[in-house]
């Protein structure tokens, strides 16, 4: 959560968006086990695999991308 906001779900251009606005920023992180246990994965299709992989690392590289740029603005202060 980021201010008291879910982001799980949150698109990337909205969490950038959060995190660049504000110079008071609340963190909260969940574990990854209790995320799992109340998000568990779905079954994928072998020939749409590769895709949803590809997707995933994509959004991954721009979540962590955020991120970086977050914690970074903090260090900086």
């Amino acid at each position: 959560m980021i201010n008291g906001q879910k982001t799980d779900k949150m698109p990337h251009g909205i969490f950038v968006e959060t995190v660049n606005s504000s110079s008071n920023i609340d963190f909260t992180v969940q574990p990854l086990e209790e995320y799992l246990s109340a998000h568990p994965p779905q079954a994928r299709q072998p020939q749409t695999a590769s895709t949803v992989t590809a997707t995933i690392n994509q959004e991954g590289d721009k979540r962590k991308t955020g991120i970086s740029k977050a914690i970074g603005k903090l260090t900086n202060r």
